[in-house]
């Protein structure tokens, strides 16, 4: 076999690997300002839906990660929701949008008009001191 066609051979499959990689994106924690947070993955449509509806509460080193497939537009809402939250808007592992203490008696939806490709919901208040553009660390 000629050099280029390995060449050829051995970039596509590291292109795959990557493009792979990037759709398990998986990490078990996040760090979050001086706090770290065990996730939760909410991935499918279903998962996402549902969130942290109907449950009774979050414990406090705790959070769920919502993944989308690509940036877009990520409006939310406290359907069945039990306990506050404060809800992290990401793009790109950064910070671009905090809603702090949403009750869970609130009826609207959050439409915070950024693009995001990730969001997290913690208990509330601990997002208190968050900054716009502040980096989350994903642990595996």
């Amino acid at each position: 076999m000629a050099a280029g066609t390995l060449l050829l051979l051995f970039t596509g499959v590291w292109l795959l690997g990557i493009k792979k990689s990037a759709d398990n994106f998986s990490p078990r924690a996040a760090r979050i300002g001086a706090r770290t947070y065990v996730l939760e993955k909410a991935r499918s449509d279903a998962e996402r839906k549902k969130g942290l509806s109907k449950r009774e509460s979050l414990c406090g080193e705790c959070g769920m990660l919502f993944v989308f497939e690509q940036p877009g537009q990520y409006a939310f809402w406290m359907k069945d929701m039990l306990f506050p939250l404060d809800i992290i808007w990401l793009l790109g592992g950064r910070v671009v949008f905090v809603a702090h203490g949403v009750a869970p008696d609130f009826s609207g939806v959050i439409e915070p008009g950024v693009l995001a490709d990730q969001v997290i919901e913690i208990n509330t208040g601990e997002a208190d001191g968050l900054k716009l553009g502040e980096m989350v660390e994903f642990l595996r």
